[in-house]
């Protein structure tokens, strides 16, 4: 998950500035290393749960899309946002991961899309959204599309409107973790939909070409903490 802003210093997925490195680039980056809620995990030992549903209310054009060579991010105006159990989040961005770097069962997807929501006090939630290989994606066409002239404005960009990015299943997992990219910030609140949506090889390879090879941070200790799965 890319981070509210921070310092755009030289980390990356690959090499000296990869994600083992991370922790070493900046003292800022230190939870990185030393946290105990980290981003992503393999979602396993899930408890099955009847929990608080996911209220979608998404009603907003874009900003701009912008890839920074780490992803390809969407950005929007106020006027989306995610309820559950009784908290309020506006949506801020989206962005992707090639391959996904949340696991389920030790399985991981050709693809995770993250939408970022921050909360009236500054907190933050991710919904997560996971694809798998199979018949080509229209949403994943538009970032890829949008990616190839850097900044467009929302009325030059409409396919991607917030309203296509809300996900149909009502299931999902749900967590307590952090920003999955520098400086790792903790606590996030993680909300990894179940149902999963489909890309094509092609597209894959696009989103890989894109950010010059994958971008995904590697799976961390779960450290004792529980995965609900909210059905």
């Amino acid at each position: 998950m890319t981070d509210r802003s921070v310092p755009d210093l030289a980390w990356s997925y690959h090499g000296e500035s990869g994600p083992e490195h991370w922790s070493s680039l900046s003292q800022s980056f230190k939870r990185c290393n030393e946290g105990l809620q980290q981003s992503p995990v393999d979602i396993v030992a899930i408890e099955r749960v009847t929990g608080e549903r996911i209220v979608f209310l998404y009603d907003s054009n874009v900003i701009a899309v912008n890839n920074t060579g780490r992803t390809i991010s969407v950005w929007y105006e106020l006027g989306s946002s995610m309820a559950i159990g009784g908290r309020v989040y506006d949506l801020v961005t989206a962005h992707h991961h090639a391959p996904s770097e949340h696991l389920i069962d030790g399985k991981q997807y050709a693809a995770e899309m993250h939408l970022v929501h921050e909360s009236a006090q500054g907190d933050l939630a991710v919904v997560a959204r996971l694809f798998e290989f199979g018949d080509s994606n229209p949403l994943i066409d538009s970032f890829l599309e949008g990616a190839v002239s850097g900044r467009i404005l929302s009325e030059a960009h409409w396919p991607l409107h917030s309203r296509l990015l809300q996900p149909r299943g009502e299931e999902y997992y749900h967590y307590v973790g952090s920003t999955t990219t520098p400086p790792c910030i903790e606590p996030v609140e993680w909300l990894v939909i179940a149902e999963t949506g489909t890309i094509s090889d092609s597209q894959f390879k696009a989103l890989l070409s894109a950010t010059g090879g994958p971008n995904n941070r590697p799976v961390q200790a779960l450290n004792g903490r529980t995965i609900t799965h909210v059905v």
